[in-house]
This record gives structure tokens, sequence and C-alpha cells, in this order.
């Protein structure tokens, strides 16, 4: 009898497995975290779209954004960029989205730190693409008078005398578009030349710089090249600059995650050529729809008192957000009999390693499913050395306080905090890799608070459905292993309709989800036996 158990086990197990293996090739999840060392060209790409969708945040937030489009499409800029664009063998939309990063179409942008015009160029930057940057030119004169002494003795006298003077400005060619434009096509052209021919390199380079540029190439090949060498090098490899930023992780050339980290530490140069691409699809839908682009710029803009919204979690609601939950009990803690929508923490999260500070923690579904889900792909990256972590604050009631922006997304039970003071170095590093690299993929956002930070994190809200699907399948008892996917929960408990972009994997999912079902009911009856 224990064989014949055994054997049905081994068949629902591995027929489950099998089609969960075809599921999951198309999978949100592909690609994530410690997977990173070992992407495909498609999931180089599924990758890429997804972070260049996540920038729109950071393109859209500041209020000269609802202009940008408008500045560039003028005849008067967009003739220079078609111009330069022509001449050096571009596409006019790819300085396009560099000009609506770097000035927002602003001829007349001045960076507090030296870099000005629609261009943004240093002026070592200029004068290297032959740009003056302080010559002075002589537009008219203008009457002085003169005074002088004559003579001497008794005969000494003051004489006055009126003279035409030459007036001149000093010229700063930064401010001038069409020689700014020209110069950034200029720029871009010789570094697609120097990195042997590819453009998203040189797009990237134009905000990196060409040292660091080298620095990076060098660690992602394992060897010094010297900047005479890179053209040579770059020829030959078949590399984008995509299959760069992402082929890394803190144990896969770690000495390139480690350049990418300390230049994102500095000015996010990494992201650039990302936030290029995500520019250009923005203008073009301006191109198609004004009035669409202004309806998706406004989800992004200041609110809630805010000129400009401290970080992508407050693009997630619309609403004021004062009594937006009941009030809690004594204790802190409202229960699942007084919302559906709130839970405790569960206990399975300690098999994930997560670890509650006070006895009982309360959290949307899809929040604590959003740990779980931290927790899940930390493990995979760390391995036998993963210790988990503690999560000091999750659903929190009162006012919102100003140095605190994360507050009032805990009033909605969307977050929850991580504290990383008790944490190894490695350990810190590790868990802002998997944190980044969700925030990355779109899944969730967070703010650092402290020189050892605490995260304030907040699951997406396009994407709770999956998080409490993760949920569903942790409290199901089968917490997702690397080669299986999510699965519907076992009958009896209740599962939230998925959103559409999982009804697909759903179907092809049920068959899979009973075998799962009918292995635990086998498990149970094998345990009896034994």
């Amino acid at each position: 009898m224990k064989h014949l158990l055994v054997r049905v086990m081994l068949i629902c197990i591995t027929t489950a497995t099998s089609v969960f293996a075809d599921s999951r090739a198309d999978s949100l999840d592909a690609g994530l975290g410690a997977d990173r060392g070992t992407l495909s060209i498609e999931q180089v790409a599924a990758r890429s779209e997804r972070l260049e969708a996540s920038m729109s945040f950071s393109l859209l937030r500041y209020p000269e954004a609802l202009q940008a489009p408008r500045r560039i499409f003028k005849p008067e800029i967009w003739s220079h960029i078609e111009r330069a664009a022509r001449e050096y063998d571009l596409d006019p939309m790819i300085l396009a989205g560099m000009i609506f990063i770097e000035s927002y179409g602003d001829p007349l942008a001045k960076s507090p730190t030296g870099p000005a015009g629609i261009a943004q160029m240093t002026k070592g930057s200029a004068r290297e693409l032959g740009l003056s940057t302080g010559k002075k030119v002589r537009i008219g004169t203008k009457t002085v008078k003169k005074t002088r002494w004559v003579g001497k003795g008794k005969s000494r006298r003051r004489v006055v005398q009126t003279v035409r003077q030459p007036i001149y400005k000093a010229i700063d060619e930064r401010y001038i578009p069409a020689r700014a434009i020209a110069a950034m096509a200029q720029r871009v052209s010789g570094r697609r030349a120097w990195l042997g021919g590819k453009v998203d390199f040189a797009i990237a380079e134009y905000h990196m710089g060409a040292g660091r540029m080298a620095k990076l190439i060098s660690a992602y090949f394992g060897r010094t090249i010297k900047v005479s060498e890179v053209a040579a090098e770059m020829s030959a490899a078949g590399l984008s600059y995509g299959e760069l930023f992402w082929t890394n992780t803190p144990y896969v050339r770690p000495d390139v995650y480690e350049a990418l980290d300390d230049l994102n530490q500095v000015d996010y140069s990494p992201t650039y050529y990302f936030r290029v691409r995500q520019a250009m699809r923005l203008l073009d839908i301006y191109r198609r729809s004004p009035e669409e682009y202004a309806r998706l710029a406004s989800v992004y803009q200041g609110k809630f008192g805010w000129a400009v919204l401290p970080s992508a979690q407050w693009s997630f609601v619309s609403e004021p957000l004062p009594d937006a939950l009941p009030v809690a009990p004594a204790g802190g803690v409202l229960h699942k009999d007084i919302s559906e929508r709130f839970v405790l923490l569960p206990d399975i999260a300690s098999t994930f390693g997560v670890r509650a500070a006070t006895e009982a923690m309360t959290a949307e579904r899809s929040t604590v499913g959003s740990a779980l889900f931290v927790a899940h792909h930390l493990k995979r990256l760390q391995g036998d050395r993963y210790n988990g972590f503690e999560i000091t604050r999750m659903l929190a009631h009162g006012p919102g306080q100003e140095e605190d922006e994360s507050f009032p997304l805990h009033t909605l039970g969307w977050a929850f905090d991580v504290p990383t003071s008790d944490l190894s170095k490695t350990d810190r590093r590790d868990l802002k890799f998997i944190l980044t690299d969700l925030r990355y993929a779109g899944l969730l956002a967070y703010v650092e608070d402290g020189r050892e930070p605490t995260y304030h994190i907040v699951r997406h809200p396009d994407h709770a459905a999956r998080f409490e699907q993760f949920y569903w399948d942790a409290m199901a008892g089968t917490p997702p292993a690397d080669e299986r996917p999510r699965v519907v929960a076992t009958a009896g408990v209740p599962v939230p309709p998925p959103a559409e972009e999982f009804r697909e994997d759903l179907r092809r999912t049920r068959l899979p989800a009973v075998l799962v079902a009918v292995s635990s009911l086998f498990s149970r009856i094998y345990s009896y036996f034994r």
C-alpha cells in the first residue's frame, strides 16, 4: 500500500512540475534576483522593458515634465534635433529622449552642479566638443568720460575726454540650442564609434563618462581594459548594454554588481539608457495624443501637499488617506474578523525566515504575500547562509508625520518595515539587491531611512493579486520551490479573482493545482500508514 501511494504521489508531483515548467516560461517572476546570473537574451529584453516602464515616475514627477514635449517638438527646437540626427546618423528620437531627461527641453536650464543648457553639458565636455563657454563677443560701443591730469606745477589741470569704448558679452554656447544639440549628437556619435558601434553604450556613456564606462567594461570582462583599447574590445564583443546591466548579482560577476552599485549611489548613471528609452516612449505618446500624455503625467505629479512627490509609493494612491481604515482595537491589531482585507502575519512566515518584532502584526494579505516574496528571493540568492529578517511595522494608525513619508501607506496596510541595523554588511547588501531588483521589475517601491537603513517597503497595487496569491500558496503549505510556479490554493481556502494578466496562467495551471491538492491528500494518508 505504501509503495502504491508513493508512486501515485510521484506521478502527481512529476506531472504538476512538468506543467509548471511550461507555464513559468513567460512568468513575470522569470529572471528575478538570483536568476539574473543566467538570463537569456529574451529575459534581458523583458527585464529592460519592465525597468523602463518603472522609470515613468522619475521622469514625470517634476512640474517641468508637463511642458517638456511641447518644448521639444517646437519647430525651432525639433528642426535642430532632426538636422543633428541626420548629420551624425542617429534616430532623432534618441536625441529628443536625452533632451527630455537632461533639461525637459529648456534651453536655459542650469544645474546647481554646473551642467547647463538644453543638453546639460559641463564646461569641460562643451569645450571638448568645440563649444565656447566664455567667448567675448563685441556687441556695440558705449560713450564714457575719462579724466586725466596734464601739466606741472601751477599749470597742472584736469582734462575730461569723451571716448567710445567697445561693449563685450560673454557667450556660452551651451545655451544656444542649435550648437548644444549638434554637440550632443557629435558626442553620442563619437562614443558610438569608440564603443564598437554600440549606440546603447554610447547613450549610457553620455551621463556616465568615458572613464567610468571603461571601468565598468573592465569589470564585465574581468581584466583592465584601457580607454584606448575599448573600441577593439567592444567591436569584437556581441554585448548589449542590457546584458552588462542585468547579468550580475552580488555572487555572479560581483565586480560588475559593485561597480553599478557604486555609480547608482553617485548619480544613477547606470539606468540612464533605460530612462532615455522610456522618455522616447513618453514623447511618442505625446505625439499621438497630448491629452493622453497629460493624463499619464498627472498620476506622478504633486499631491497631498507636495509640489513634487518624494517617492514612487505616493503615485500608488490618488485619494486623501485619513480615516482610510477603521480604528484598531487595543493592542493595535486589526483582526480578519473586523475586515476581510486584513490578516495577522501567519506562523508560516517563520518558515520563510520572516520574524515579527511584536507578538502580532496585521496587514493586507497582499502585503504579507509581498514580504514572503521578498524573503523567498533573498533565500534563493543567499542559499545556506540565509538568516531571514525582522519586520518592525505593518498596519499602523494615527496622523502621518512629515519626517516619515511612508507612514500613511502603513494606514492602508500596504507597507512593511525592515530594519537592517542588526544585519551583517553582506546581509544588508543582499537585501538591498533583492529590493532594488523587485523595484526595477515594477513590483514594489521602497525608501531608506537612516545610515543603517530601515526599509519602508510598499507593494505595487498593480501586482496586489499576485502577492495575495503568493500568500494563499504559502498558507496552503506549498511555498514555491525553484522549479515550481504559483498554483491555485487547495479547496476550502477562498481565493480572490486573479488580475487579468494572471488569468491565462491560471487556465494553464488548473490541472497542476488539482494534482497538488491530490498530492497533499496522499501525503496525509501516507503519514497515517507510516
